[in-house]
């Protein structure tokens, strides 16, 4: 068993950084003829990193007029991390060799589109080896609050959630320790030869550049340089992580994944047809819960509404938990600092009152969640756990009075089937009212014991809300412009996992060459 699974590792980092047929396929029919290089003044740069859904969608963006006659220049984003001791330093060389040949296999991959010039954000071992006690390391050590870590701000720009967020994601940690000197000092590290290395590229591209095209937002290596250009008033565009947009505008007030949640209702009366959309809203989330397949659960592998056997006690309560070293500040900042705060001191409160709690793990929880859980089942054995394959389906027929999870899309499915959400904090549905968000901690409290004494109810009119607020969400097209991902409907081969992205170029090649072949008219 052992030699299988490092017999696919291998297998998997040879696809990593060797060009395979299907690779070779792509840059036999698109590469080196469809793009020519300009001496233009305008400048757009694009976000670059190990991906072949990204590098599939920067091929596309790049037939748009409006990157026509533009010099075209990559930024390397990834960022490697070294851990404390000597076992790690090992990893750290083993995977700086691995990056050096995967950078050498995209390099060739992205030039062959019309990218020749590559800047490389991240110097890993000056990031890693060589950390100076400067004044912007030295003030933020002194912190021993986790709040304060949010407020932490670099050239007046906020990177303070980028730094809590990179933390729990890539040091696999549940929460903050701001006595984890050596991880927090090499992090803020980060932060600072990222913010110098983007000031001599700017200083070296000079007042040329037009726009910069961002993968992602969450995360310093991608959201300190969105952040960067937009202090710096140049245009940020992106999207295809987003839940319908392709490419969007990016702004100082929003500069966070998927649309504007603060602006979805006053957007939708914008709109015509109100009905109509709110109709299509209604049709497609009545398919949900048929157990249908719809485009917002193409991450899902077990559908979770189709009900199967599976028997769940009487519920008053159902606790849909997070992934825990997600990134919890992806649309602001929540009363709790964090997931690791918000699911202990909930179920301590909850502890010392009579009632029938069910917590469902969330559908892709990593192994460092799930230690965390287990630790929680150990802690707090009295309430019901049920396994993250647990069909919602099957707890909605329990009908629970109310449910409480943090930011997630599982709020809005529960209030159209009559149970009342508790959010933590900022989420998608905060200009609606039919998920109840809380401002501060205390009003967080207050809200479940209203939910425990059953006062808590419903607006009158939270199914129309739900289905405007679904349309604009997932269906509405906010494109800054047009595109042709959307033309070809790119999100549909959306990769779920790392093995569906490694083979994303080979789906990609069926679904598309010859479509493309005629629009390109090669």
């Amino acid at each position: 068993m052992n030699l299988n699974y490092f017999l696919k590792k291998i297998l998997k980092i040879k696809k990593r950084i060797f060009l395979d047929s299907e690779d070779k396929k792509f840059l036999k029919i698109f590469g080196n003829k469809n793009h020519s290089f300009t001496q233009k003044k305008d400048i757009v740069i694009f976000e670059l990193n190990e991906s072949n859904y990204a590098f599939v969608n920067t091929f596309l963006m790049l037939k748009n007029k409006n990157f026509k006659n533009k010099n075209i220049i990559g930024l390397w984003t990834f960022c490697l991390h070294k851990e404390k001791g000597f076992t790690n330093t090992l990893k750290f060389f083993t995977n700086f060799f691995i990056q050096y040949l995967i950078k050498r296999k995209w390099k060739k991959m992205y030039k062959s589109i019309g990218i020749d010039k590559i800047y490389f954000l991240n110097n890993d071992l000056k990031n890693n080896f060589f950390i100076y006690n400067n004044n912007f390391i030295k003030k933020n050590l002194r912190i021993k609050k986790k709040d304060e870590i949010l407020n932490i701000t670099y050239n007046k720009v906020k990177v303070g959630d980028l730094i809590y967020d990179y933390y729990l994601r890539f040091f696999r940690k549940t929460t903050f320790h701001t006595n984890d000197f050596y991880s927090f000092k090499i992090i803020l590290n980060y932060t600072k030869n990222i913010f110098e290395n983007l000031l001599n590229i700017k200083k070296e591209l000079g007042n040329n550049i037009k726009y910069y095209v961002t993968g992602q937002t969450a995360y310093l290596q991608h959201g300190i340089p969105l952040r960067f250009f937009l202090k710096n008033k140049i245009t940020v565009i992106g999207g295809y992580e987003d839940m319908n947009t392709y490419i969007k505008k990016y702004n100082q007030q929003w500069p966070y994944d998927n649309q504007n949640i603060k602006l979805l209702r006053s957007n939708f009366k914008k709109l015509d047809n109100k009905n109509k959309k709110i109709q299509l809203g209604y049709k497609i989330l009545i398919n949900k819960f048929r157990g249908k397949k719809v485009p917002e659960l193409f991450q899902v592998k077990t559908n979770p509404y189709l009900s199967n056997k599976k028997k769940i006690e009487n519920i008053d309560l159902i606790i849909f938990l997070p992934g825990f070293d997600d990134a919890p500040h992806c649309y602001g900042n929540h009363v709790f600092n964090d997931f690791h705060e918000w699911i202990y001191e909930t179920l301590i409160f909850l502890s010392k009152i009579k009632i029938k709690v069910a917590i469902k793990s969330h559908p892709f929880t990593t192994w460092g969640s799930q230690v965390f859980i287990e630790k929680l089942k150990n802690k707090f054995p009295n309430f019901t756990w049920l396994d993250k394959n647990t069909p919602n389906i099957n707890i909605i027929k329990k009908k629970p009075f109310f449910c409480i999870n943090p930011y997630g899309t599982v709020l809005h499915e529960m209030a159209f089937n009559k149970i009342v959400p508790i959010s933590t904090g900022p989420n998608p549905y905060v200009s609606y009212n039919f998920v109840i968000t809380p401002k501060t901690k205390k009003e967080y409290f207050k809200f479940l014991k209203l939910g425990i004494d059953k006062k808590l109810k419903l607006t009158k009119n939270y199914k129309k809300e739900i289905m405007e607020w679904y349309y604009m969400y997932y269906l509405h097209n906010e494109d800054f412009f047009e595109n042709l991902q959307r033309k070809i409907k790119l999100k549909s081969i959306r990769p779920i996992d790392h093995d569906e992205e490694l083979k994303l170029l080979k789906v990609f090649n069926k679904k598309y060459i010859n479509v493309l072949k005629k629009l390109f008219k090669i």
